[in-house]
Order: structure tokens, then C-alpha cells, then sequence
């Protein structure tokens, strides 16, 4: 495994990162199609479960409900959309995108 410099994270952290992506690296070639696909799926999966959740609140609920129900997916939706911006602003070296991808 390479040793990647990573400043400003406390040594402990970093220990703890590598310890885990080498674990991650000498598990079996299913395994990391597994997590893979569901770190995504995941995320789909939980967008689903919030617009079935919105929908609950649109169709039987008063205003507020309503107010509430629209209001969840926006603020989920900018900030991820913030975070994605602000990753690549920084473009700082990020140590899971630094990994080769399997």
C-alpha cells in the first residue's frame, strides 16, 4: 500500500484509514463489487424512502405538512450539491479518491 501524505488529520485517523483500506484491499474481488454497488444503491434506496416519506405528508397533510415535506428533499439535494462543489473548489487530495478503484 502506498504511504499517501496526509496533513491536518490526526495520526490516530490516518492509522485508522489505512488500517481499514487495507482490510478492504485483501478481501475477495465479490466483496468490492458488493460494496460498490452499494454504497450506491444505498443512496438510491434512501431517496426513494425520502419521496415516499414526502409523499405521505404531500397527499394527507395540512400546509405545514406540506411545507415540511417539500422542504426535506431541497435541503438533502443542496447539500449534497454544496458538498460536491466545495470538493472540487478545494480540490484537495482526498485519501478515498486517491485509491486506485477496483
Amino acid at each position: 500500500m502506498d504511504q499517501t501524505v496526509m496533513t491536518g488529520v490526526p495520526d490516530i485517523s490516518t492509522d485508522w484509514y489505512r488500517d481499514v483500506v487495507e482490510f478492504a484491499d485483501g478481501t475477495p474481488q465479490p466483496i468490492h463489487w458488493f460494496a460498490t454497488h452499494f454504497t450506491e444503491g444505498a443512496l438510491v434506496l434512501l431517496g426513494i424512502l425520502l419521496v415516499l416519506a414526502a409523499l405521505t405528508r404531500l397527499v394527507g397533510g395540512g400546509v405545514r405538512d406540506r411545507a415540511l415535506a417539500l422542504a426535506a428533499p431541497v435541503a438533502v439535494v443542496m447539500a449534497y450539491g454544496a458538498s460536491e462543489g466545495l470538493k472540487s473548489l478545494v480540490a484537495e487530495d482526498r485519501p478515498c479518491r486517491s485509491r486506485p478503484t477496483w
